[in-house]
């Protein structure tokens, strides 16, 4: 036995058709709503803090800032390979800080890059507001 669908039939089906669309989507912002804070907290994790006991002035805190990046691009970096400059966070003074370094690069024989922070200073600091 057949059974006819009128028109009616139709447009219901396509009203819970764009319903269960509409509560797909809506799970999907949901979950990358979730995952992006998430991220965003991982991030948080992963910011180096330094005390006043640490740094009681700027300089210091850019020296200790430098070197942790310092450390971080020669352990990403291959041997003999360009690093470029690299970038992170930090917490120092009750305050946030992007922290830029931009080490001096320099090439040995043309064959391979090294570090060569001679002179000037190569990190620069900019408080983040929230």
């Amino acid at each position: 036995m057949k059974t006819q669908l009128t028109t009616q039939d139709y447009k219901t089906a396509i009203k819970v058709m764009e319903a269960y669309e509409q509560s797909c989507y809506n799970l999907y912002a949901d979950l990358a709503t979730l995952e992006a804070k998430v991220l965003a907290q991982s991030e948080l994790d992963k910011w180096n803090s330094f005390t006043l006991e640490d740094c009681p002035d700027m300089k210091v805190f850019l020296s200790w800032a430098e070197e942790t990046l310092d450390e971080e691009l020669r352990e990403d970096t291959p041997h003999g390979e360009y690093g470029g400059d690299i970038e992170g966070y930090f917490r120092w003074n009750d305050k946030e800080w992007l922290v830029t370094y931009a080490p001096d690069w320099n090439r040995h024989d043309k064959q391979y890059y090294f570090i060569d922070n001679w002179g000037d200073d190569h990190t620069t600091a900019v408080e983040l507001v929230s």
